[in-house]
């Protein structure tokens, strides 16, 4: 990684090689009051493009705090603009780690895990919020590498009608829903946003539960744990 630049009180600011040219990830370290470093991780949005992801996690950031919890969804921390009337925000998240399902204790996985990441989606979606894009690589550890974080909103959407239908593609064709595949174009046929979170769902611990095979005794074991 190499140093890019200060932002205000960031003391430096390091590219992880991802996202586009207007939605870029960063690590950022800041100094703490006891001379270390604190290490936090900014996402760069300019102008529009993202607009609707702060929006979204502001909500999710609301419910936080009322709850005094996580809710097994990444928190927002800040948000921070260099020039308050220029188009670049940035937003602060703390740290996540890899999440690898392999090098969890079956039990965890089982009672621990499996609940908590379905809850996390509960959480969102009792909000309005479906987040359109549930796979592996947007499931991470939190700090203390005991509970796990849905994080990536790029794709989320914030629904207020009941019921709520999307009329857009969105998401990753592996985890995607077959309603939401086979729409064709932006017409007035649309499908069921939360059903389609919950069909991700099911595909994600698949994976994982295919991830884990080697270490069930035979394959009734992981179809019944899907």
């Amino acid at each position: 990684m190499q140093v890019l630049r200060s932002i205000d009180s960031v003391s430096g600011v390091a590219e992880e090689e991802s996202g586009d040219l207007a939605s870029k990830v960063f690590y950022v370290w800041t100094p703490t009051e006891e001379g270390g470093v604190q290490f936090r991780v900014a996402k760069r949005i300019i102008g529009s493009y993202g607009e609707e992801e702060r929006k979204i996690l502001k909500l999710i950031q609301e419910q936080q705090t009322l709850r005094n919890d996580h809710c097994g969804v990444i928190r927002l921390l800040d948000e921070y603009k260099p020039d308050p009337e220029g188009p670049t925000t940035w937003l602060i998240f703390p740290p996540m780690y890899p999440f690898r399902p392999s090098a969890v204790p079956m039990d965890d996985f089982v009672h621990d895990f499996v609940p908590e990441f379905l809850s996390a989606v509960t959480f969102l979606h009792t909000m309005g919020i479906a987040h359109h894009d549930l796979k592996p690589e947007h499931i991470l550890m939190c700090r203390d590498k005991k509970r796990i974080c849905i994080i990536d909103f790029d794709c989320a959407q914030h629904y207020t009608e009941t019921p709520a239908v999307c009329n857009f593609i969105l998401g990753t064709d592996t985890y995607m829903a077959p309603e939401v595949a086979g729409l064709k174009g932006n017409g007035e046929s649309g499908y069921d946003p939360f059903a389609a979170d919950r069909y991700a769902c099911g595909r994600v611990l698949e994976e994982f539960a295919i991830d884990m095979a080697p270490r069930f005794r035979n394959w009734d074991q992981v179809y019944r744990i899907v």
